[in-house]
Formats: structure tokens, C-alpha cells, sequence
């Protein structure tokens, strides 16, 4: 009995630990892909990079554990403009209808804060309407429904940086007032 309790807090602290990866480490999003000459469709991702192989190589050990299909990358060194190269950056992949599935049936969206969370439970709906609509012919890839396209600029507006973010923390200098909250 005290080995399986040590095994499920074992698999317990291993899935808290990918979820707090994923947040501080990872991108939650949808790619848009071409299919053919004039097609495109968008393929949902979760991403993990690192520039430390260990760290990607313990993220493959506890997903293959999970039983989770992934895939990894190893990125070409760039160079600096100072000529030093970069860190090699490793990219840990979840890509695609089936396996982003596979995944949100062991991470579900309510685990993660912010817009972590938010965009898991919007790829999963994607993924939802998506299965739910059936192929063309000889499984050609169609085009992307409105609903479909909602939850993509959805996704992309979670995932916006920077100038036009919206941050709570986000001040402009005004005439009337040396700075205003918006």
C-alpha cells in the first residue's frame, strides 16, 4: 500500500511539475498551417523551450511516462552581434489534433492560471469543432469554420506581448494628467 501512495504522488508531483513548466517555459497556441495551394488550416501546439538539453530531457521522460506523443528539436546556434554564438535552444513539441488531445486529457485547462489555462480550454474547443465538422473528400483538409476562426484570433489576442497587450500595468502619458491607468 505505501509503494502505490508513493507512486501516485509520484505521478502527482511529475504532472504539477510539467504544468509549472509549461507555464514558465511554454507557449500554448494555434499555428496556421498550409494545405495545399489555396487551404489553410490552424494546428494547435503546446511548446516547451530550454537551452538546457536536461531540463527538455527529464520534460520527456515524464510525458513519455504520461504517455504522451512529442516530439524534440534541436535549434541551429545563432550568432550574436558581438560574434559569440547563442545557447543551443531545445524545443519540446505537442503538436497537432490528436496529440494536443491526448495531452488536454491529462493537463485540463483549469490546472494552469492565467492565459495559460485560458488558451488550453480554447484549443480544446477548436479541437471539439473541428472533429465535429466531417472531412471533404479522400480527407482533404477544409477550410476553417467562423467558430473555428473566433477561437483562433482568440488565441492570438492571449498571446499578444508587448505594445498592445493591454497589461494591468500599462501607462500612457497624457496632456490633461502626467499618467493614466488604462
Amino acid at each position: 500500500m505505501g509503494n502505490q501512495q508513493a507512486t501516485i504522488a509520484s505521478s502527482q508531483f511529475k504532472l504539477g511539475w510539467l504544468i509549472g513548466v509549461i507555464e514558465g517555459e511554454g507557449l500554448v497556441g494555434l499555428y496556421r498551417t498550409k494545405s495545399g495551394a489555396k487551404t489553410y488550416y490552424y494546428r494547435p501546439v503546446i511548446k516547451i523551450y530550454n537551452t538546457e538539453l536536461e531540463f527538455i530531457a527529464r520534460c520527456h521522460e515524464y510525458l513519455e511516462e504520461m504517455d504522451i506523443p512529442h516530439y524534440i528539436y534541436e535549434g541551429r546556434p545563432r550568432l550574436r552581434v558581438t560574434g559569440k554564438e547563442y545557447k543551443t535552444l531545445y524545443s519540446l513539441y505537442i503538436q497537432g489534433i490528436k496529440r494536443c488531445q491526448k495531452a488536454l486529457a491529462v493537463f485540463k485547462p483549469e490546472m494552469f492560471t492565467g492565459q495559460k489555462g485560458r488558451n488550453l480550454s480554447l484549443i480544446s474547443e477548436y479541437i471539439d469543432e473541428r472533429l465535429s465538422r466531417p472531412m471533404t473528400q479522400r480527407n482533404q483538409t477544409r477550410e476553417p469554420s467562423v467558430t473555428e476562426l473566433k477561437i483562433v484570433e482568440q488565441v492570438r489576442l492571449n498571446n499578444l506581448r508587448g505594445k498592445g497587450a493591454g497589461s494591468l500595468n500599462d501607462y500612457t502619458l497624457s496632456t490633461a494628467n502626467n499618467a493614466v491607468k488604462i
